[in-house]
């Protein structure tokens, strides 16, 4: 990726160089997470939130994709869990993509 830089070095657009720290540092986050064996309680607070946004109003028209741990497919109760949270939710399921 080229980012256009001034004499100095810096970003002449701050806001490319602040997703990009951002982005390294969800990176870390997610990796921590994963190694710590938090990556299912992090992946269920997500959906919790996402099917919350996709129940307002001014998201009826939307889907959300999701990208969830490999260890949350595999946990126990997974598709269980999914289902009751999208039930409870009352969004279409099809408006949830994996």
């Amino acid at each position: 990726l080229l980012e256009p830089v001034d004499e100095r070095g810096w970003s002449r657009r701050p806001a490319f160089d602040k997703l990009a720290l951002i982005a390294s540092s969800a990176a870390r986050f997610i990796d921590t997470a994963e190694y710590t064996g938090q990556v299912v309680q992090l992946d269920q607070w997500m959906l919790r939130t996402v099917l919350a946004t996709l129940a307002a109003p001014a998201t009826q028209d939307c889907a959300i994709a999701v990208n969830l741990s490999g260890r949350s497919f595999g946990s126990p109760g997974f598709t269980e869990e999914v289902q009751a949270l999208v039930q409870a939710s009352g969004v279409a399921p099809q408006r949830l993509v994996f």
